[in-house]
C-alpha cells in the first residue's frame, strides 16, 4: 500500500483553547466511538505544501481568531473560523510556488478554514461538552509546519497516522489600536 504524505502550515491554538478542543474531541471519541476525533493535534490549516518549507521571518495576526459551532465540510466535522480574512493575510506570506490547492490529492483532508474535529459519522455531535464560546477566541497562536504520514487506507487514516512538527514559531499578536482617543492620551 502506498504511503500518503501530507504537509501543511497550520496555526496551533494556545494552551487553554487547545485543551478545551481536545476535551471536546475526547467526548466525541467516548460518546460516539469515533476514533478520528483523537487522531491528530487540533490545528487551523493555513495552506497545504508540496514540500517542507522554511518558516517565514515574521507573522502577525490582524485580529483575534473566533471559532463557531461545529459544521460538516466534505465529510469532516470542523470548528469553522468566523473571521477567515485574518487567515488569508497569513496565507499570502507563504510562496505560492509551494502551496497546494485546498483539495489537492496529497492532502489528508481538505484545507478548510476551521479546526478539524473528526470524520463525519453522525448527524450531530454532543453539544453538552462543547467549549464555551469565550474559549474559542484568541490572538495567541503559534504557526507550525506539520507533516502527516499515513501507511494505511486513506479512508481509515487515523489507524496509521504519524504526525511530525518540523518547526513551530509564535505568531505576533495584533498591534494595539492606538487611534482611540483614550489610548492616545496614555502615550
Amino acid at each position: 500500500m502506498k504511503q500518503l504524505t501530507s504537509t501543511i502550515i497550520a496555526l496551533i491554538p494556545p494552551g487553554s483553547m487547545l485543551a478545551s478542543i481536545q476535551r471536546y474531541q475526547d467526548s466525541i471519541f467516548r460518546k460516539m466511538k469515533n476514533p478520528s476525533a483523537i487522531g491528530i493535534l487540533p490545528v487551523l490549516p493555513i495552506c497545504g505544501c508540496s514540500r517542507c518549507v522554511d518558516p517565514p521571518e515574521e507573522l502577525r495576526l490582524d485580529e483575534a481568531l473566533n471559532f463557531s459551532h461545529p459544521r460538516v465540510h466534505k465529510g469532516n466535522w470542523y470548528l469553522p473560523l468566523i473571521n477567515t480574512e485574518a487567515v488569508r493575510s497569513l496565507q499570502k506570506k507563504f510562496s505560492p510556488a509551494h502551496r497546494l490547492r485546498e483539495d489537492h490529492e496529497n492532502l489528508l483532508f481538505p484545507v478548510f478554514p476551521g479546526i478539524f474535529l473528526c470524520r463525519e459519522g453522525a448527524a450531530n455531535l454532543p453539544s453538552e461538552d462543547f467549549p464555551e464560546q469565550d474559549r474559542l477566541r484568541s490572538a495567541s497562536f503559534s504557526v507550525a509546519l506539520i507533516e502527516y504520514r499515513c501507511t494505511g487506507p486513506r479512508d481509515k487514516w487515523w489507524e496509521s497516522i504519524e504526525e511530525t512538527v518540523h518547526w513551530e514559531h509564535t505568531v505576533r499578536k495584533p498591534a494595539a489600536n492606538t487611534s482611540h482617543p483614550a489610548l492616545r492620551s496614555m502615550q
